[in-house]
């Protein structure tokens, strides 16, 4: 999935439950349990973690101030924002600056952070 719009999954998850119904139909459960593995393959390798939206991916409350001082909203709208700018941002210290590199670097390896 090249483009990942709501269009393009949309059409992708209903060529997979198309698929599946099919195997189903057949009662090939091997076959409809394929199906699933590849589409949930498929779309989890589509999703760019910097897309996630910053409630997500950091403490609400940073998540707040970040929307507030720089009109971020996902993981994205932080890659140009140096930290030592993000750390003079109100309520915003060490630590949360600190959080944030590090959902940014976890997003930018593919990996999700808890």
């Amino acid at each position: 999935m090249g483009n990942n719009n709501a269009t393009e999954v949309s059409e992708l998850a209903a060529e997979f439950g198309r698929r599946v119904a099919i195997q189903l139909d057949r009662r090939n459960w091997d076959g409809a349990k394929a199906v699933i593995d590849a589409a949930r393959i498929e779309f989890e390798s589509s999703v760019d973690l910097l897309d996630t939206p910053l409630e997500d991916a950091v403490h609400p409350r940073t998540a707040a101030t970040l929307a507030r001082e720089f009109g971020a909203v996902t993981l994205r709208d932080l890659v140009d924002i140096p930290p030592e700018y993000m750390a003079a941002a109100p309520n915003m210290g060490i630590t949360r600056v600190r959080e944030i590199t590090q959902a940014l670097a976890a997003a930018k390896q593919g990996k999700n952070h808890e």
